[in-house]
């Protein structure tokens, strides 16, 4: 979404639907040179794959989607009774709100967390290891930008489905949150959009959901799902390139067996985002 703020921020004439779905599929058939290229550096860098560890069951989920609700109905209780006169998390400041939105995810990924250190091979399946050394953070940084080309086209394509749907121009709430605060507390942003909300959701989306669905029904189910739940998440403003940032952590994870592997990249990509949007502040806005 930052892309299309930028996008707006710097060209007067926007562009067409036309043009962004032809640029778009563009983009996104280029952003394909990934496939070939992770084929390739992959055993170079990482060796023989590793056969993932299975921990989590079934019955994990409920309890986590749980203790999910009960964090959302917690912070509710908390705002209606410190802000009775508020409408919504923009009323707040923006490290206030991006706090508020990281306390939201303490309580399920503290179940993971229990969940994984009480069962053998807990800690492998969630991807928590001693150490993620370079090898491991050279083949995600190749793999993210190589996937570049296809988060832009999926961005244009964002843009020209929020069209469709008669939505021209809508902006994820979060980036709007973020873009408008950095003003005034740049550090405390990035510290939670690019630390610490990146490590709660990897913890739930890569370490949790991923390997619970993956080692029932499979590889390409849980990529799927896993990534089809995260874009769900963040909104329909951003659910295509987000939906395709998902893919991309999913595979890191699946090849590295890494969870700081995601995190570090899940990172990356946050804190560009956040600075594309701090970027966009400093130009005239067509």
């Amino acid at each position: 979404m930052a892309v299309s703020l930028l996008l707006q921020a710097t060209d007067p004439s926007p562009l067409s639907v036309e043009q962004q779905l032809g640029y778009g599929g563009l983009l996104l058939v280029i952003g394909l040179v990934q496939i070939p290229v992770a084929r390739f550096v992959a055993p170079r860098l990482l060796g023989k794959e590793r056969q993932p560890a299975r921990s989590f069951f079934w019955l994990d989920l409920p309890a986590v989607i749980l203790a999910f609700l009960i964090a959302q109905l917690t912070i509710a209780a908390y705002l209606h009774w410190k802000h009775p006169d508020m409408s919504g998390l923009e009323d707040l400041g923006s490290v206030e709100a991006l706090a508020l939105t990281a306390a939201g995810f303490v309580l399920p990924c503290l179940y993971v967390l229990v969940a994984a250190g009480m069962r053998p091979n807990g800690w492998e399946a969630l991807g928590v290891r001693a150490r993620t050394p370079g090898y491991r953070l050279s083949f995600s940084t190749v793999r993210y930008l190589a996937g570049l080309p296809m988060f832009f086209g999926l961005a244009l394509l964002s843009g020209a489905l929020m069209t469709w749907l008669g939505e021209p121009g809508a902006q994820q709430d979060v980036a709007v949150l973020i873009r408008d605060g950095l003003a005034d507390g740049p550090w405390g942003i990035l510290l939670f959009a690019a630390v610490i909300v990146p490590l709660m959701e990897e913890i739930l989306f890569r370490g949790f959901l991923l390997e619970l669905v993956a080692g029932t029904f499979g590889t390409v189910a849980g990529v799927l799902v896993s990534s089809g739940a995260f874009a769900v998440l963040h909104g329909k403003e951003a659910a295509l390139p987000i939906f395709g940032l998902a893919i991309i952590l999913s595979l890191v994870k699946l090849r590295t067996r890494s969870l700081g592997a995601c995190w570090f990249v899940h990172g990356l990509h946050n804190g560009g985002t956040t600075f594309l949007l701090w970027l966009s502040t400093l130009l005239p806005v067509q």
